[in-house]
């Protein structure tokens, strides 16, 4: 995983021992495919899109940890 919150959230379904259709599980690979999108050359993935899987995977992520989003 490329992005630190894509990798916490994979370590932590890996733990949990989540399935492969998790909401944590596909929250994640999701916002990895936007992060890698978004930093390629050319660019396939735009900010707006890259933002709104960030957004959805912090909060699954903290829905799923009880960790604060802010």
């Amino acid at each position: 995983m490329e992005t630190q919150l894509a990798q916490r959230m994979m370590e932590i379904a890996q733990r949990d021992s989540l399935s492969d259709d998790h909401e944590l599980v596909l929250t994640a690979k999701e916002f990895e495919k936007a992060a890698i999108g978004y930093a390629a050359e050319p660019q396939t993935c735009g900010v707006k899109n890259f933002l709104g899987c960030w957004a959805r995977a912090k909060k699954v992520y903290s829905k799923y940890t009880g960790e604060p989003l802010i």
